[in-house]
């Protein structure tokens, strides 16, 4: 009996990942060099097609031309292009659904699903920002402390994806919208615009979004003014969920004399290609003129 002791005891320790396997986090390979990390340990490399379960705290690794993919108990799906490096910092389900990745390096897609009507509370963590998700199918890019951030659906309308970067300024980013930030002499610049293939080149390896994002991109093109939110509203656009949704007309027709500061109204949504100007230009654009007041009537 002795000599059956630590054979029991080594089935019993992994008796809980083999019953939970299909209720937990996992680590799938879908293609190419994909591996774990656990606690201090060096990487485990996974099989084709093969999966393991995810603690809290672990990583996730790809390597070159290769997809690796992490599927939740509530059938959210992290998928992760060549080169990437993520941090599943913690999952729960205790009263809502929330968890928070790092991602250190490379490309993910996020689809984050509502099961039986529950709230989710995703977080995101990377050099730049926090990017806040919730019913939400998008992508984010980090490449150094540039990031890219991609949003193709919104399950609720009225729940923005909301990045908040590293200097305090907080962006709401509705269905059919990407943002760019990076770092430029110790400062964080950043636009914001209506989606273009152009910029969805950089996750071509992930395929095509389930979201139809065309139509919403319209739609932004359509109703909203392209460009920086001012940071003087950033706390405005994050607890207005339907400010971004203005047309230019409705704001100048409904704004109060002493409202707050809204975005320089342009022509046109600037495209990708203009990301670079705007981050040499961005210190020397004018600031928004405040209307003139209206004359007093005769004898007033």
């Amino acid at each position: 009996m002795r000599r059956l002791g630590p054979a029991l005891l080594a089935i019993l320790c992994a008796a809980p990942l083999l019953v939970h396997a299909d209720g937990n986090k996992q680590l799938q390979n879908v293609r190419g060099t994909v591996s774990y990390e656990h606690g201090k340990t060096s990487k485990h490399a996974l099989a084709q097609s093969a999966t393991i379960v995810l603690a809290d705290s672990d990583f996730a690794i790809t390597g070159d031309a290769s997809i690796g993919a992490v599927v939740l108990p509530e059938s959210s799906r992290i998928t992760m292009g060549s080169d990437t490096r993520v941090q599943l910092a913690f999952f729960n389900q205790i009263q809502s659904t929330s968890a928070k990745f790092i991602i250190y390096q490379g490309t993910t897609r996020f689809k984050i699903e509502h099961p039986n009507g529950k709230p989710a509370n995703y977080t995101f963590q990377t050099p730049t920002a926090q990017i806040a998700v919730r019913g939400t199918e998008g992508d984010i890019g980090v490449d150094g402390r540039d990031l890219t951030v991609n949003v193709y659906g919104l399950t609720d309308p009225n729940l923005p994806v909301v990045v908040t970067t590293e200097d305090g300024k907080k962006y709401a980013l509705k269905a059919g919208q990407h943002l760019l930030a990076s770092w430029v002499n110790g400062h964080i610049q950043t636009t914001i615009d209506a989606l273009t293939e152009q910029a969805m080149t950089q996750f071509a390896e992930l395929g095509a979004p389930v979201s139809d994002w065309q139509s919403a991109a319209q739609n932004v093109a359509d109703n909203v003014t392209g460009g920086l939110v001012p940071s003087g509203i950033a706390g405005a656009v994050s607890g207005l969920g339907g400010f971004l949704h203005r047309s230019r007309s409705t704001a100048e027709a409904t704004a109060a004399p002493n409202a707050s500061p809204t975005p320089c109204a342009t022509p046109k949504t600037s495209k990708v290609s203009g990301f670079l100007r705007k981050l040499t230009n961005a210190d020397s654009q004018p600031s928004c003129a405040s209307p003139s007041p209206s004359p007093s009537p005769p004898g007033a």
